[in-house]
């Protein structure tokens, strides 16, 4: 084996952390469930191969223990910082976008347009290397780009995406904004349009 195709970080039984590539169980997509996984020598963003040695796996670690906060030099956050776009915040290109009150505690709202990939669904675009995406902020253009000035075209970072992962219909890969926004427009009032 040389390629990794599901690459997890974990304990082992037998006591030592591995990477490796997951034995996912037929049927499951949850990698909560893996228990086996192929160990991969070498650097995993290098040279290096999975091996044909298959290690039990007694815990798949989060990036960060508790206990670890301790001996980061910053002080932990007073709530999570979250990237979060769960499936109910897709709005149409005229409907409104509610705001909760936790997002209007701060200073103000904040926006950017991205391009955004969904994969292994019906291709609705001729050319996504070719988009003009403006963001407009109450009439006024405060974003504008063409998806050909992007260092990495819409294939070469799909590409990208897929090493190491199995991609499903409907993941969504957000791209980041491309380009700069003119000095951020205030939302000062309820009907303010985005």
């Amino acid at each position: 084996m040389t390629t990794f195709s599901r690459l997890i970080r974990f304990l082992a039984k037998d006591g030592h952390v591995y990477y490796g590539d997951a034995i996912m169980p037929t049927g499951v997509g949850d990698f909560g469930k893996v228990t086996k996984a192929y160990v991969i020598q070498g650097d995993i963003l290098g040279q290096h191969r999975v091996t044909d040695q298959v290690a039990d796996v007694k815990m798949l670690p989060a990036p960060l223990a508790r206990k670890d906060v301790a001996t980061n030099p910053t002080s932990p956050p007073a709530y999570p910082v979250l990237f979060y776009k769960p499936i109910t915040s897709i709005t149409g290109p005229h409907d409104d976008i509610p705001v909760s009150s936790v997002a209007q505690d701060g200073e103000r709202l904040d926006y950017e347009c991205e391009l955004v990939i969904a994969s292994s669904l019906p291709k609705l675009i001729c050319d996504p290397n070719a988009l003009t995406i403006s963001t407009i902020v109450n009439e006024q253009i405060v974003q504008s780009f063409s998806t050909k000035d992007m260092i990495f075209g819409v294939a070469e970072t799909v590409s990208f995406l897929s090493q190491g992962t199995t991609l499903l219909p409907g993941d969504l890969f957000f791209t980041g904004t491309v380009g700069s926004c003119v000095d951020r427009v205030v939302f000062d009032k309820p009907d303010s349009k985005l």
